[in-house]
């Protein structure tokens, strides 16, 4: 099955920062484990916006416009909002 997960916080290749990130590794890599292709697509940073693998049957897309740091995330213009709808 293919699965498509969303972050609105940045994700990262090296390490994982926060709770809620944990957990969205834990379940995609358990989903990818089982045999399932898993796309996550999560907001972009400056430098970091480069796909990347968690696991080899998970890809990390680091591409939404999002607002950052939190908790402003949505302070976007709405052509950032149409783009992520768009993705």
């Amino acid at each position: 099955m293919r699965i498509v997960m969303f972050s609105i916080k940045p994700l990262f290749p090296g390490f994982v920062m926060g709770g809620a990130p944990k957990q969205l590794q834990n379940i995609a890599v358990y989903l990818g484990e089982q045999g399932h292709a898993v796309e996550i697509f999560c907001t972009r940073t400056k430098g970091s916006d480069t796909p990347f693998q968690w696991h080899e049957r998970v890809r990390v897309n680091p591409v939404l416009r999002f607002h950052q740091p939190f908790p402003g995330p949505y302070a976007v213009p709405a052509y950032d909002i149409a783009h992520i709808l768009q993705t």
